[in-house]
């Protein structure tokens, strides 16, 4: 299942950056740009040659010559870029239908091996422990793990999947840009990662209450 998860979420990326990539050509035809789609096919550099977008733009020039070719261009670019989102869209959903049975599998395990120590605790553990707290564990507290287990295979998966494509992308369109753009980066993980210290905090605090309310709740006669 995990591996399918993988290599859905790879076609998923592949189509994203493609899909997005076949936006310069459209904005080109639609300004009316075509000497900058014609001198595509004067560049010679390495990250021309292997940058799919170009070769695309190389013939799109061509048909853009011919009688009609701007619109004939545009109904081209139209047509591959709505093909490129529905595949993707088709592969994200594919890649949340085998991730399901994994994040469910995993919290029922969990569920069922927390239900069976219960069964088994003496009864001195419950008379020193709230029962919200162990009504909370069972229900929030699993939860959280849902969540947990998803942003561990999405952070594991998906998220070096999707950096890898789109930054091998934009190296391809503009090294310079790139090397730009990565000067920033040490600074937005450095306030990334104060957000989530806070936030930490704060979910500790949000969980020990919940626990405290539903044993409130529980010793309370309606």
């Amino acid at each position: 299942m995990i591996f399918a998860y993988f290599s859905c979420n790879v076609l998923s990326n592949l189509f994203s950056v493609v899909s997005l990539g076949m936006l310069s050509p459209f904005l080109l035809l639609i300004f009316k740009k075509q000497d900058t789609l014609g001198s595509v096919a004067g560049d010679t550099s390495f990250f021309s040659e292997i940058n799919p977008i170009n070769q695309f733009k190389i013939w799109l020039h061509d048909i853009v010559q011919t009688p009609d070719g701007d619109i004939k261009g545009l109904a081209i670019i139209c047509i591959l870029i709505l093909g490129f989102i529905v595949l993707k869209n088709i592969f994200l959903y594919t890649a949340q239908y085998f991730l399901t049975p994994v994040r469910n599998g995993v919290v029922n395990e969990m569920r069922n091996r927390m239900y069976k120590k219960i069964l088994v605790l003496p009864i001195g553990y419950f008379n020193e422990q709230k029962k919200g707290d162990i009504m909370s564990r069972l229900t929030n507290d699993l939860g959280d793990v849902e969540s947990s287990v998803i942003n561990f295979l999405e952070t594991l998966f998906r998220d070096p999947v999707t950096i890898i494509l789109f930054f091998g992308y934009l190296i391809i369109l503009s090294p310079q840009l790139t090397f730009f753009l990565l000067l920033f980066l040490p600074v937005t993980g450095l306030i990334i990662g104060r957000i989530g210290r806070s936030l930490k905090k704060q979910s500790t605090k949000v969980q020990e209450k919940l626990g405290a309310i539903l044993s409130t709740i529980e010793t309370m006669n309606f």
